[in-house]
């Protein structure tokens, strides 16, 4: 099989951006507690109870952090964040009210970064990790929590030309 033709045709597949906050089960030291990264391997996967699946790289400090809290957020970017998502391409400095200088405070139901300056934010908690043989971990999760503060076109990478799939 066409290796090139496998990545174009995945990469036809439309995959959000997202701001994904995560926290370690006690945060004692903020800066070193909680953490943010893009994630776009996301999907609705149940109505009731609203149920989510992410894919997250399994050897990222991130997912150590998701497996100890059993919680995360999903911050939805909307298509003209492409600069805001960028900045967490990279290490972070965090302090008590932003992340690579970027506001945020804890969400209410899982104490997860929420970044308000995004649309729409979804708290979760963890049900299963299902972390395989593969190279990305599926978390499903169930949200607990959600807010909807302005309407906004989805950000992707579409718009960005950046490409995590294939």
């Amino acid at each position: 099989m066409d290796e090139a033709s496998r990545k174009k045709a995945l990469r036809m597949v439309p995959y959000g951006l997202y701001l994904v906050g995560v926290r370690r089960a006690n945060v004692s030291d903020v800066t070193k507690d909680v953490n943010a990264f893009v994630g776009s391997w996301v999907t609705q996967v149940s109505f009731k109870p609203p149920m989510l699946v992410l894919g997250v790289k399994r050897d990222a400090h991130s997912l150590e952090m998701v497996k100890e809290s059993r919680v995360f957020t999903l911050n939805v970017l909307g298509s003209e964040q492409k600069d805001l998502a960028a900045r967490f391409f990279k290490d972070l400095v965090v302090t008590e009210k932003e992340m690579a200088g970027v506001a945020y405070h804890k969400g209410a139901a899982t104490g997860c970064p929420v970044f308000p300056d995004t649309p729409a934010h979804v708290e979760c908690e963890v049900a299963h990790v299902y972390e395989g043989e593969n190279d990305h971990a599926v978390v499903v999760a169930k949200i607990v929590a959600w807010e909807h503060r302005r309407d906004a076109k989805p950000l992707t990478h579409a718009e960005t030309g950046w490409h995590y799939a294939g």
